[in-house]
C-alpha cells in the first residue's frame, strides 16, 4: 500500500510539474519564459532523479527506479499537453478580452461605435479603416502609442484614456503602477512622479493636468503641429523654471494649468527631466 501511495505521488508531481511548464512556455511569447525555464531547469535534474538525490543511498531498488520512470514519464507528457493547450489558448485569444468587450470599453469611455470599431482594429491589425470600411496601412513614418509616440489624433484619443486616473479608479498608487506597464518613456514618467510617494495629492494633480493636456489637444479642432512648434519655443533646456512659467502665461488654460502644478509640488531638480519626458510623450515624431 505504501509502493502504491509513493508511485502515485510520483505521477502526481511530474504531472503536476510538466503542467506549469507547459502552460508557462505555451501561452506566452516573452523572452522573460527563457529566463523562468532557465531557472526551473536546475531543479528538473534532481526532481526527474537524474542526480539521485531523492533516494536512499546505494543501490537503486526497481521500486525507485520504476517511480523514476513514472515521475519522468508523466512530467513528459503533462508538458507535451499543456505546451500545445498553452498555444490553442494564445492563438485563439482565449483568456484574452473579446472584440466585442473591446468595443464595449471604448464606447463606454465616450466614442460613438464607430470610432470605437476603429479603434479596436488599428489595435489588433495596425489598420485604419477608411469611410467605407476598406482598410489602409498606417503611414510608415509614424508611430504608435505602443512604442512611446503620439502622431495622430487616433493615438491622442488612446493615450487620453490610457494615462486617465479614471482608468484606475482615482488611485495615484494604482495609476502610477499601471504606467509602469507600459512603454518605456511612460515607465520614466512614472519613475519621476514616484519620487513624491509622500504627496499623494500633488502626483494626482500634476497627473491630471497632464491628461487634461493631451485629451485637449486630441480635440478635432485643436492644431497639433503647431502646439508641438509653439510648446518646443517655450522650453529652455537650462532653465526648467523659467519655461514652466513661460507655460504658466499661455493662452492655453490647460497647459498653463500643467504647468504651474509642476512648478507648485516637484522640486526644481526635477522639473527638467518631467518637463523633457512630458514633451517626449506630446511631441516626439
Amino acid at each position: 500500500m505504501q509502493n502504491k501511495r509513493l508511485l502515485s505521488n510520483q505521477v502526481f508531481a511530474g504531472i503536476g510539474l510538466g503542467l506549469l511548464i507547459g502552460i508557462i512556455a505555451g501561452l506566452s511569447v516573452s523572452p522573460v519564459v527563457k529566463t523562468i525555464l532557465g531557472t526551473l531547469a536546475a531543479l528538473l535534474g534532481a526532481f526527474l532523479g537524474l542526480q539521485g538525490s531523492l533516494f536512499k543511498k546505494g543501490e537503486t531498488s526497481t521500486e525507485d527506479l520504476l517511480a523514476m520512470s513514472l515521475r519522468t514519464g508523466s512530467f513528459g507528457v503533462a508538458c507535451a499537453l499543456a505546451i500545445v493547450g498553452g498555444v490553442l489558448l494564445r492563438t485563439h485569444n482565449v483568456l484574452g478580452i473579446s472584440i466585442k468587450a473591446q468595443v464595449d470599453q471604448w464606447i463606454e469611455a465616450g466614442y460613438t461605435e464607430n470610432e470605437a470599431k476603429k479603434y479596436v482594429v488599428y489595435d489588433r491589425l495596425k489598420l485604419l479603416p477608411d469611410e467605407t470600411g476598406n482598410l489602409e496601412k498606417v503611414d510608415s513614418n509614424t508611430m504608435s502609442s505602443a512604442s512611446g509616440f503620439l502622431f495622430s489624433k487616433e493615438e491622442m484619443q488612446n493615450y487620453c484614456i490610457s494615462l486617465s486616473l479614471e482608468k484606475y479608479n482615482g488611485d495615484t498608487k494604482n495609476t502610477l503602477d499601471g504606467f509602469q506597464l507600459m512603454n518605456p518613456t511612460i515607465q520614466a514618467y512614472a519613475n519621476i512622479l514616484s519620487n513624491y510617494n509622500d504627496k499623494p495629492t500633488a502626483q494626482k494633480l500634476i497627473m491630471q493636468s497632464v491628461n487634461d493636456l493631451i485629451c485637449h489637444l486630441a480635440k478635432p479642432d485643436v492644431n497639433y503641429e503647431n502646439f508641438c512648434k509653439e510648446f518646443d519655443q517655450l522650453i529652455i533646456p537650462s532653465d526648467a523654471s523659467t519655461s514652466l512659467d513661460n507655460m504658466r502665461n499661455s493662452e492655453m488654460i490647460e497647459l498653463s494649468i500643467m504647468a504651474n502644478e509642476i512648478l507648485s509640488w516637484t522640486n526644481q531638480s526635477d522639473q527638467s527631466e518631467l518637463l523633457a519626458i512630458i514633451q517626449k510623450i506630446i511631441c516626439s515624431t
